[in-house]
């Protein structure tokens, strides 16, 4: 067993700090230190469904809108050993510096000795809520199944050790090591954040052209076809925020959302059912809006959530595309008076 006297994960990142430029370095501290926010990681795809992890699956991270880093998963953890109980479900995965703009393989070229973060561990859960969204399957190579990967391991009994993904104590320094603690949200979009200080070039490939939709906005008819431009969320035009109104179109840290301050639109309607106990809240709204998916958007119905409370009416998403097409066909259709009641009609008291 090899025992150690200081923190190996400490005195790596101290050697790798040390290579950059006194400002990149002052920017790195700023970051870790909160003196410089660090972006929320974008959930890129909704699970509906539990999701079902594989050695070798290439995944998608990201804390910048259409800008993804490159991650595989090599070792799935002993969640039955005491160093990994924390989770019923963890794999091993790295994070490389290889980027894309677009949801597929052929930008993917790994290289495990200049990581953006790896090896680390991971719940499940980051693949269940969408941060990591698995693009392909690339089976283990022989030397990857044979990598020396550990974690140090700051164990009561045992003192500062290396275990590996099984939980076992290592006897030697592994190649690949890294800590044995539950790797956070904040903790992968710093390391993203990161990569960028210390890699500029990585930014290159970022594509900031605006999207444009086509959505198909509900007259009496229900077939009107109208072309909107959706603008960057700081340049948001005014046409559209007219198109839209009541509604609100809001840009957040992961993505957009789209609000309204209910009690005043369209509460006739919700009044025509107060003996149900409907109110016209935020959650009434929502029940609405879940209904007008099922039955005119089902297209969009992996790409919304929503986060509405008793004042307020909310739907978000990281698609800005997706949710301007929700927006607009939605407005539409609750100016379209026979057609909203219909729909409401179809709603179901919580």
């Amino acid at each position: 067993m090899l025992k150690l006297d200081y923190n190996p994960c400490a005195k790596k990142h101290l050697e790798w700090l040390s290579k950059f430029s006194p400002e990149q370095q002052q920017r790195i501290k700023d970051l870790g230190e909160g003196n410089t926010e660090i972006p929320k990681l974008i959930k890129l795809k909704r699970n509906r469904k539990p999701v079902e992890v594989h050695l070798g699956d290439v995944f998608l991270v990201s804390n910048k809108q259409g800008l993804y880093f490159y991650g595989k998963v090599i070792r799935r953890t002993n969640s039955k050993s005491p160093a990994f109980s924390w989770s019923e479900e963890s794999f091993v995965a790295f994070i490389f510096k290889c980027t894309t703009v677009e949801k597929n393989l052929n930008s993917y070229f790994p290289n495990y000795d200049d990581c953006v973060c790896g090896p680390d561990i991971f719940d499940v859960s980051y693949w269940e809520k969408g941060y990591f969204e698995i693009i392909g399957n690339v089976p283990l190579t022989k030397e990857e199944k044979k990598m020396d990967i550990g974690f140090f391991d700051n164990n009561l009994k045992w003192g500062k050790v290396f275990i590996d993904s099984q939980g076992k104590i290592l006897s030697h320094f592994p190649q690949y090591f890294g800590s044995s603690g539950f790797t956070t949200v904040v903790g992968v979009s710093l390391n993203l954040s990161v990569a960028y200080i210390t890699n500029p070039s990585l930014l290159n490939e970022h594509n900031n052209a605006l999207p444009t939709v086509n959505t198909e906005a509900i007259n009496n008819s229900d077939k009107t076809i109208r072309n909107f431009k959706i603008e960057k969320s700081s340049e948001i035009t005014e046409k559209f925020q007219k198109e839209i109104a009541p509604f609100i179109w809001v840009a957040i840290d992961d993505g957009f959302s789209v609000c309204l301050n209910v009690g005043h639109y369209l509460q006739d309607l919700f009044a025509s059912r107060t003996e149900e106990g409907f109110l016209g809240n935020g959650y009434d709204w929502e029940s609405l809006a879940r209904v007008f998916l099922e039955e005119k958007r089902p297209n969009l119905l992996d790409e919304i959530d929503f986060d509405s409370e008793a004042g307020m009416f909310c739907a978000y998403s990281d698609n800005k595309d997706a949710l301007a097409e929700f927006v607009v066909s939605f407005k539409k259709t609750c100016e379209n008076k026979p057609l909203i009641a219909k729909l409401f009609s179809m709603v179901k008291i919580d």
